[in-house]
């Protein structure tokens, strides 16, 4: 059964994932950590297409609603799965999770520490700030 941590809530060391007491850095290893560790707890039930269907439907979603992963086969061959709302609703949440980790993790690969002026990007774009500045003001009074 799939049973990740939650943001926020203490790892197996005592710290608390996802709080403002961990470096960016610590938080995405937390995070992928706890991600790749949800997937590689993840053992569902599996049953071929046929044993699903004997089984009949409404049981199967009575046991995804209790917490039973279900993976259905065709041919040995994963084919669909049945989770709870819960299960899915994790997923999606890890799932964002991840990507805040990936873009974290881009950016401390990438940041220089050069940071720039918006008036260095008026100047570097061609613009004049008061000349930019006065045209809004016109176009306020104007009602544009």
């Amino acid at each position: 059964m799939f049973r990740p941590m939650c943001h926020g809530a203490p790892d197996h060391a005592g710290r608390r994932i996802g709080t403002a007491h961990q470096t960016p850095l610590a938080f995405c290893v937390d995070t992928c950590t706890v991600w790749v560790m949800s997937l590689i707890a993840f053992e569902p039930h599996v049953v071929s297409v046929t044993e699903a269907a004997a089984r009949g439907l409404p049981k199967l979603v009575r046991e995804a609603e209790m917490g039973e992963d279900l993976v259905v086969e065709r041919r040995g061959k994963a084919v669909a799965a049945l989770i709870s709302m819960q299960h899915l609703d994790e997923i999606r949440r890890l799932e964002r999770d991840l990507q805040d980790s990936v873009l974290l993790l881009a950016r401390l690969a990438t940041d220089s520490g050069a940071r720039t002026s918006l008036d260095g990007v008026i100047a570097h774009f061609g613009f004049d700030r008061e000349v930019l500045e006065a045209e809004l003001d016109e176009d306020l009074a104007t009602d544009r």
